[in-house]
Formats: structure tokens, sequence, C-alpha cells
């Protein structure tokens, strides 16, 4: 299923290369720039969204659904996998650099249950000698 994502994305990446204006298509960079900083203007929307959903400016009536603050949020996803297939122009890396990321998120997951299972052992541990001492002693 990725992978097919993956690279209809690719067709799309293709696309927005090929029907730029002119000046991007000679100045390179700037379409490199343009896509990364399409990634922000995203996320603005996102923002703007979530604001209007919550009802957090008191000038503006609260009128954006969780749908479409979703929404906003997918677009955000997929114009950072756009970006990363303008540098790449390679599905299968893309994949596994999306791979990669989500293992190492889950790692760090891990090792942070790892470290507060940890640090309830040492608790544990800690108030069992207390209580051993306080035996000891009477």
């Amino acid at each position: 299923m990725l992978g097919q994502m993956l690279s209809e994305l690719a067709q799309v990446d293709a696309w927005l290369d090929e029907n730029v204006s002119h000046e991007y298509q000679i100045h390179p960079m700037a379409q490199d720039w343009a896509r990364i900083a399409k990634i922000g203007e995203e996320f603005g929307e996102v923002v703007d969204a979530y604001i209007s959903h919550t009802g957090q400016n008191p000038r503006k009536p609260a009128r954006a659904s969780m749908d479409e603050v979703m929404s906003e949020l997918t677009d955000v996803a997929f114009t950072a996998i756009l970006a990363m297939l303008h540098f790449t122009k390679d599905p299968a890396l893309v994949g596994k650099y999306m791979t990669d990321g989500n293992l190492k998120i889950f790692r760090r997951m891990m090792e942070h249950k790892s470290e507060k299972a940890r640090e309830m052992l040492r608790r544990r541990q800690g108030s069992l000698s207390e209580a051993h001492r306080a035996d000891s002693a009477s």
C-alpha cells in the first residue's frame, strides 16, 4: 500500500516539476526552496483551521470542523512526502526514510517506556529496602 501511494505521488512530483513557471525551471534551487516552504504554508493552514475549530480567536466565530483540521494535516504530510520525492526522485528511498523514521520513533517510545519501567523498579526496590531497614531496626 505504501509503495503504491509513493509511486502515485512520484507521478505528482514529476507533474509539479514539469509544470512550474519558466523562472523555476531555470533556477532549480528556487524550486527546491519552494517545495520546502510549501510545507510551512500548509502547516499555517492547519493552525488556522484549528484556531477556527476551537474558537480560540474571539473576534471570529468557530467554523472549521475537525475533518477540516485533519484534511489540512493530511496536506502537510503529503506535501512533506512530495518534497522528499522532489529531492530523491526515488519512491523506494522515500519509503525507506519513512520506515526508518517510524522505527526511530518506535524505539524512542520503547526506550522511554523502558526508562520508566527501570525507574519504577528502582523506586520499588528503594521502598523495599527502606521497609527492610525499618523492620530490622525494630
